[in-house]
């Protein structure tokens, strides 16, 4: 699905000498041709040895066993650099022939559990008051998570402390594994009968050619992120190193992440960016009619009262559920393997609503939702939101990552601390269904019942909270909106 396009690759000597220990580190990794898109002159290879194809076919999987690798690097002697040279304009990347392993049943549950905690509670710390936003806590918590395999000591007690991590060690990144595989299984292609959902998740880890991560840490990457591995000219080509990496999340996010790296965020300093992209778009289970959309009015934060495009399903099914100051309402889209959950609050309230939200209290809400078809009005709208991750990852307690001289990432490399983090998100909600979309980076250097009889009438004029899970209860998106406009 994804664009290739031809790239340019510097080919001077320094990239085909190889030190004796990278090239003993890397050993377990393919060569291959990487679907990088860019328009700008990137490097991204290395010289490790032919690949040997298998044309034997999948073997039954095996839960906690790895996949057998489609193909596997095999072993030759040293030969010229003459003949290791690349082809011209052609992208490489590294890839590990260490297979994803299949965890075993059940194994997410303490992932999903996890990510509640850290989405209300960062939703708490980082939302704007004043302004619509939009996050993704799944995003964050897979990166964090990608990072984590590459620390150790204080360095990484804070980051499972900051994430809500309750696993550590390969139980944490099976878990990761696990929800990974669930997420993925909800892709479906549409049919006569059925509207089609995407639900994309992608891992990369961009390398500057000097690095030499542990193997371990290159293979949990492998066998529980199914990670990209890139090699990239941060040295030499910082600039077009970074416009490689925007291309690739931008077709990983459908084009809703056009940069996450803005210009001059990557130099010549920059030994690793970990990446995680999220994108997911899907049809409500019954579609709003655009002719029964009108301009009605909107209150806002503060009081006043505008005219926005408002949807209307007067017969639409899902669930409801009201409290002490407060509606809930569930909207299913087609596959019902994901939901919209909408919390309004009683008008005026909203700024102490917010205050109340945690994994507890919106578990308890949302608790009593029961089927019901809803005579619906809910504004359309779009957001976009950049979070400064760094910051917000400082204030929760996640230090030592960030401070040169403090930072334990010994299975990435020595003296390595990170020293930006990066989140953008974007959510289109129309008539049709949810187009969302989150990016996540970290940079390195050196030092988704029962049916009630009457449709309940539910108008979400005022500013309204939301959230977007899959029915395992794994939060993907989190936002609020104050002014749909």
């Amino acid at each position: 699905m994804f664009v290739t396009r031809t790239v340019k690759l510097a080919t001077n000597a320094r990239m085909l000498k190889m030190r004796a220990s990278t090239e003993r580190h890397r050993t377990r990794f393919l060569l291959r041709a990487s679907a990088v898109t860019t328009r700008c002159s990137m490097v991204a290879l290395v010289a490790l040895g032919p690949l040997a194809c298998s044309s034997r076919g999948k073997e039954p999987e095996v839960a906690g066993r790895p996949e057998r690798p489609e193909s596997t690097a095999a072993h030759v002697p040293d030969r010229p650099e003459s003949v290791l040279q690349p082809p011209k304009s052609v992208a490489w990347a590294l890839r590990s022939d260490v297979a994803r392993v299949v965890p075993a049943s059940g194994a997410e549950e303490r992932a999903i559990r996890d990510l509640g905690e850290f989405a209300w509670s960062f939703y708490g710390q980082a939302r704007t008051g004043d302004q619509n936003f939009v996050y993704s806590p799944y995003s964050i918590a897979v990166a964090c998570a990608m990072l984590s395999a590459g620390a150790v000591g204080q360095t990484l007690a804070e980051i499972r402390a900051a994430l809500k991590f309750s696993q550590t060690g390969e139980r944490l990144h099976d878990a990761h594994n696990a929800l990974g595989r669930l997420l993925e299984s909800r892709n479906c292609e549409a049919t006569e009968r059925s509207s089609g959902q995407t639900l994309r998740v992608a891992n990369d880890f961009w390398m500057r050619r000097d690095l030499t991560p542990a193997q371990a840490f290159l293979e949990t990457l492998a066998r529980s992120y199914d990670s990209g591995m890139h090699l990239a000219a941060f040295d030499s080509d910082p600039e077009g190193a970074r416009r490689a990496i925007n291309d690739k999340v931008r077709n990983d996010t459908g084009g809703l992440i056009r940069e996450l790296l803005v210009e001059g965020r990557v130099d010549r300093n920059t030994v690793f960016v970990l990446t995680n992209a999220l994108y997911f778009r899907g049809r409500w289970e019954h579609v709003f009619s655009k002719s029964e959309t009108r301009s009605l009015p909107f209150t806002t934060l503060d009081g006043a009262r505008v005219d926005v495009p408002t949807m209307h399903g007067p017969m639409m099914r899902g669930r409801y559920a009201s409290g002490d100051g407060y509606i809930a309402v569930s909207l299913p889209y087609a596959q019902k393997q994901l939901e919209m959950v909408f919390l309004v609050p009683d008008a005026g309230t909203f700024a102490k609503f917010v205050e109340t939200l945690d994994a507890r209290t919106v578990e308890t809400m949302i608790s009593g939702l029961k089927g019901a078809y809803l005579d619906i009005w809910l504004p359309s709208f779009e957001i976009t939101a950049e979070v400064s991750l760094k910051q917000e990852l400082i204030e929760a307690g996640m230090t030592r990552a960030f401070h040169p001289g403090m930072a334990e990432f010994p299975l990435i490399g020595n003296g390595i601390f990170v020293n930006d983090a990066l989140h953008q998100a974007r959510l289109v909600l129309d008539e049709e269904g949810t187009e969302a979309a989150a990016a996540t980076a970290f940079l390195g250097v050196v030092s988704g019942a029962r049916v009630l009889a009457q449709p309940i009438p539910v108008r979400i004029d005022r500013p309204f909270v939301f959230f977007l899970r899959d029915v395992s209860e794994a939060v993907l998106f989190v936002g609020h909106v104050v002014d749909p406009r």
